[in-house]
């Protein structure tokens, strides 16, 4: 009886660490799926990411811009433009490879994007980016290139044929939210084919990013015209962001 007994909790403590091993099996392989998951959804999103910044229009545009300097003699200005072109080309493809930039990064970035493309359209609009006193932009990081495709939509579908474009780039820290806005005093929505799927391009790319990254996509609105002017667009995001203070 005793031998019976204990073979009984021998096969007992068998059932039991194969169970338990069985589980963890179970549960390594579906974090991997998960984890597997994940780092493709990100590998898709930079390469769309990187698509989408890497307009070939804009890219011709600027260069034929900047060439236009060369040929009416504006060296130096050609020379400046240049390596501002080139440097943005850079920040693009190094950002489009990481998660998160300090906002700092984001902000130059952002700059150098606006000036080229206020030299592609003969500064026809005018820009301003503005960060609250209560951010510290070198300690909040947030995902890059956010903001880029609604600029590029403001300048598109919004000032573009202006003479007195504006575009106001707004980053605010409230109850431990980081909103961006992006305001244009433009046109407004257009309901053209071409125009709807660009900003259906740009939508769906930072859709989902916000949802990637854990945000409610909720938190993106876009109103036309913009409530506080009556005209153009403002689009608000509560953006994911790290604060390392």
């Amino acid at each position: 009886m005793k031998n019976l007994k204990l073979q009984r909790i021998q096969l007992l403590t068998a059932a039991i660490v194969v169970v338990v091993l069985l589980l963890g099996i179970l549960a390594f392989v579906l974090y991997r799926r998960k984890q597997l998951k994940y780092e493709k959804q990100q590998a898709e999103l930079k390469q769309k990411l990187l698509r989408s910044q890497m307009n070939p229009h804009f890219m011709f545009n600027t260069l034929n811009a900047i060439n236009q300097y060369i040929q009416t003699n504006k060296g130096l200005e050609a020379s400046d433009y240049l390596a501002q072109y080139a440097k943005l080309m850079r920040q693009i493809l190094e950002n489009s490879a990481v998660e998160f930039v300090s906002l700092e990064t984001e902000i130059e970035f952002l700059g150098n994007y606006l000036a080229m493309q206020q030299l592609r359209f003969e500064k026809s609009f005018t820009y301003t980016i503005e960060v609250d006193n209560s951010i510290d932009a070198e300690q909040f990081e947030i995902p890059p290139m956010i903001a880029q495709p609604f600029i590029e939509n403001a300048i598109e579908h919004g000032v573009r044929g202006m003479t007195d474009g504006k575009i106001r780039v707004h980053f605010s820290f409230e109850n431990n939210t980081l909103t961006l806005t992006v305001a244009d005093n433009g046109k407004g929505f257009q309901t053209t084919t071409q125009n709807v799927n660009h900003k259906s391009f740009a939508l769906d790319i930072t859709r989902e990013r916000l949802n990637i990254a854990g945000n409610n996509t909720e938190k993106l609105s876009i109103a036309s015209p913009d409530p506080q002017t009556g005209k153009g667009t403002l689009v608000t995001i509560d953006i994911p962001f790290k604060n390392y203070e």
